[in-house]
């Protein structure tokens, strides 16, 4: 005959699943001064910004084109950087 703690039962009940990390599904930049419009380039492609209300452009780019942005020379520059919030 086993004998169990009624503590043992409650953790067994209780236990959960650990929570995993969320996958970032786009990422966001901006020019880091206001600026006139203009595109961020490719061949073959490239991204329309839109406007934030402080003058600065902004980007919301999907995570599988991260590297490419991050690659284009306004960005390898300082003049795009990444947005948080």
């Amino acid at each position: 005959m086993e004998i169990v703690m009624p503590n043992e039962k409650l953790k067994a009940t209780k236990e959960k699943e650990v929570p995993t990390k969320a996958e970032v599904l786009e990422y966001q930049y901006v020019t880091r001064e206001k600026e006139p419009m203009f595109l961020v380039r490719y061949p073959g492609g490239g991204w329309r910004p839109s406007l934030l209300g402080d003058g600065r452009q902004h980007w919301t780019i999907p995570a599988d084109e991260k590297d490419r942005f991050e690659a284009h020379h306004h960005f390898q520059i300082g003049r795009i950087i990444p947005y948080h919030g």
